[in-house]
């Protein structure tokens, strides 16, 4: 038996169910830099707001039953785009990032309080956060960096009676990995 199967049969793991969504980032002919996609290009393609508004609608439609949701934004300004996009659709979103201070704090404590129902963030969730709620993970940064791609799962892998599971929706399509 796989161990992560036996840490879920047991009850130390929250089982993940992965999603691949209709709408996918094609990462296709985007160049590596230091071994992960590079920044720069992953935005210029990626952060347009008709490719932020068909994800944000996908993330929406499936976590209708799901009450604490996890994106990961590719950088800040991505990350505002998405924490706009849920806000107007009236999803309660929060955001966190590398240039925030003490509001980083409080915009967490926000998040595992329930007053916001999202909260989307760049590179600061990956590790070392733990909500166990979380119930829904929608990666929206392509990565080449399977340590990166755990890590952003297991945010979703704390076990809390108040969930069955956690779906994870991947948008990135890595065809050519």
């Amino acid at each position: 038996m796989h161990v992560y199967n036996r840490l879920v049969d047991e009850g130390y793991l929250s089982k993940i169910i992965t999603k691949g969504t209709n709408y996918k980032l094609d990462t296709d002919g985007i160049k590596t830099t230091a071994g992960d996609f590079n920044r720069g290009e992953l935005i210029d393609r990626f952060d347009q707001d008709d490719v932020t508004e068909e994800a944000i609608k996908e993330i929406i439609k499936y976590g209708k039953n799901y009450k604490k949701w996890l994106i990961f934004a590719i950088n800040i300004n991505h990350a505002e785009s998405i924490r706009k996009s849920m806000n107007d659709k009236g999803i309660a979103c929060g955001i966190v990032h590398s240039k925030m201070d003490e509001d980083r704090a409080i915009e967490i404590s926000k998040f595992k309080l329930g007053k916001y129902r999202a909260m989307v963030n760049v590179d600061v969730l990956t590790t070392g956060f733990d909500e166990p709620r979380i119930d829904l993970i929608a990666m929206l940064r392509p990565t080449k960096s399977p340590i990166i791609h755990v890590q952003s799962v297991g945010r979703g892998a704390r076990v809390h009676p108040e969930k069955e599971h956690c779906l994870f929706l991947d948008s990135v399509s890595y065809k050519h990995l």
